[in-house]
């Protein structure tokens, strides 16, 4: 599956997932954000890879309960495994793609966001920036927040995008706020710091 089709499939199939509810968004400018609720079985005794291709984005997992997975390497060999608790979230650059081993099963809404949206919504901010630091495991309650706030969204009585695009424009913004930084040659305060014009 190419990327463009894995946007519009939603990210399920990486997931052995054909049929994962989805949802796609378009927060602000013409590029949208696409999620789907990942709910898959126990996995097998050696696990259940995942791969996710390269593209221009962020994934980002928010944990709807506990799991366990490990990274799987460019080499194909597999990092140790580690606990995701409920409530905590991944952030991970698919520049080069990236991939996993699930352990456990795993209930959480999967997120593509486009580095072209960041980018818009960064540029209409005072603080931080579209180039993200990844995240592993976090625990961060405004995310955690926001994924409760999304879950109507892949339900049989979900709201239309009007309604989900304030909540889409939230996420990008935090992700932004807390966790960005400018790009090469442009200041801004870090988040906290006051505020203050962009230079």
């Amino acid at each position: 599956m190419t990327p463009r089709q894995d946007m519009r499939a939603g990210i399920g199939p990486a997931f052995g997932l054909n049929a994962a509810p989805s949802l796609s968004v378009r927060p602000t400018g013409q590029a949208r954000l696409c999620a789907s609720l990942i709910e898959t079985a126990a996995p097998g005794p050696l696990g259940q890879e995942v791969h996710l291709a390269a593209r221009d984005a962020y994934f980002l997992m928010l944990y709807l309960a506990p799991t366990r997975h490990a990274d799987i390497r460019p080499d194909g060999s597999r990092g140790p495994e580690r606990l995701f608790p409920r409530r905590s979230a991944c952030l991970v650059d698919l520049r080069e793609g990236a991939a996993i081993c699930l352990r456990q099963p795993l209930r959480g809404i999967a997120i593509l966001c486009p580095k072209v949206l960041l980018a818009g919504v960064a540029e209409l901010s005072d603080t931080g920036g579209a180039l993200l630091r990844c995240l592993r495991g976090r625990i961060d309650p405004v995310l955690a927040a926001l994924a409760q706030a999304l879950l109507p969204g892949f339900g049989p009585c979900r709201p239309g995008e009007t309604a989900l695009r304030p909540i889409a424009f939230a996420l990008c913004a935090h992700l932004v706020h807390s966790y960005g930084r400018p790009p090469p040659g442009v200041v801004r305060p870090f988040p906290g710091s006051g505020g203050g014009p962009r230079q």
